[in-house]
């Protein structure tokens, strides 16, 4: 942790080394005086850097004690801020001591760090903290105080009101907008969507396109194990017809009805779509590929990612510091995420029919009334809006 120890031994060691190499008192004194200006600057900025690690531990530690202490609870937090600010400066939540916070305030880190043996006299200490949420991270920010004074040469350095600030990612805590809304029952935690974007049309078929699938494409015709797979080939017709009904789709550029082979889901007739549909998947760590029957489309969901495993991504959702207080308004730097219904369902928990499956609408004492989207499992529900922001509005199954 301390930059500090790293000085300890160096600083003695130099002024001895130097002191005794000089034959000329006055010399000495002032290459004397020099070299101790020079200690005292590194142990202010050791000092400093060593003060922002602080604020990162400290202000990690409070977020998790806060979190921990609600779902624990069963209750939100009145003010988020005031807590966080109360655990960082005394390690108490509503007065009452927490054990994550031990000996971990801000307060015990700079007793901590001025109480490293350097040879000089060191303090440190803060005010005017402050915490602003937004998106992924909490920002921390205070006032930081740094003395650092040598009794014999009587040289000090002192700094007052130093800006300092850390930023605290969110990742890995539990979102405590769902247990506070199930009874404790959904624990979700926070991880971000790891793509480039939520969906993309690929490519547009032609007439002879029918069928709606899902799978992972692969452009190996002997494939061994085809069932739940798309073949993605230039001319079907140089492929047996019992191999491509193996396949659960087929993608193809040349036009055929694949119907009379008894295949029922099938895009062709693009003549770009091999290097279209190979460029897409190879350029992504979602393989999965949609062929979707009303709009003769082939379509590219990682967003279905997020709908199963309940990744993260920006949006107008609340913040963190707001979902610690329960509250489901939206916010311009907020994250959002989906609510699993089938996760619901399996805990006994009442659901609620065609609303909004983005949890702070779906979570909201308000109706938001959704519709089933094509290529994602049978519960999603969106509206207008958030199918348009999430890219899916031609899949939508109803009219905007």
């Amino acid at each position: 942790m301390y930059s500090l120890i790293s000085i300890i031994i160096a600083i003695p060691m130099v002024m001895f080394f130097s002191y005794t190499m000089l034959s000329d008192q006055e010399s000495k004194t002032d290459i004397y005086r020099g070299i101790v200006a020079e200690q005292i600057a590194v142990v202010a900025d050791s000092m400093d850097s060593d003060f922002q690690k602080a604020m990162e531990i400290s202000g990690k530690r409070a977020l998790i004690a806060a979190v921990n202490w609600e779902i624990l609870k069963g209750e939100a937090l009145t003010d988020a801020v005031y807590n966080l600010t109360e655990l960082i400066n005394n390690g108490t939540i509503n007065r009452t001591d927490n054990l994550i916070m031990e000996n971990n305030t801000l307060s015990n880190w700079s007793t901590k760090i001025a109480g490293v043996r350097t040879n000089f006299d060191t303090g440190i200490s803060y005010g005017n903290l402050q915490i602003v949420s937004e998106g992924f991270d909490i920002f921390l920010s205070a006032e930081m105080n740094i003395s650092v004074v040598d009794d014999i040469m009587e040289m000090r350095m002192i700094k007052n009101n130093i800006p300092k600030s850390v930023s605290i990612n969110i990742a890995d805590i539990d979102d405590p907008l769902f247990a506070l809304n199930t009874y404790g029952l959904i624990h979700r935690t926070i991880f971000r969507y790891p793509y480039e974007y939520k969906s993309m049309k690929v490519l547009e078929g032609g007439y002879n396109s029918s069928g709606s699938c899902s799978g992972n494409i692969t452009t190996n015709e002997a494939e061994s194990s085809p069932a739940g797979k798309i073949l993605l080939v230039s001319d079907s017709s140089e492929v047996p017809d019992a191999v491509l009904s193996g396949f659960s789709g087929v993608i193809a550029e040349t036009d055929r009805n694949l119907s009379l082979i008894g295949l029922s889901c099938y895009n062709t007739g693009n003549g770009n779509a091999v290097f279209i549909v190979e460029s897409v998947v190879d350029d992504s760590p979602y393989k999965s590929i949609y062929i979707d029957n009303q709009t003769k489309s082939v379509w590219h969901l990682p967003l279905r990612d997020a709908v199963e495993n309940g990744f993260y991504f920006e949006g107008a959702g609340p913040n963190i510091t707001n979902r610690m207080e329960n509250k489901t308004a939206s916010s311009a730097n907020g994250i959002e995420s989906i609510v699993n219904i089938q996760e619901l369902f399996m805990e006994g928990i009442q659901m609620r029919e065609n609303q909004v499956s983005v949890d702070y609408l779906y979570f909201t004492n308000e109706n938001y009334i959704g519709y089933g989207v094509r290529g994602f499992p049978g519960w999603l529900r969106l509206n207008c809006a958030k199918a348009a922001e999430y890219g899916v509005g031609e899949l939508l199954d109803y009219s905007c």
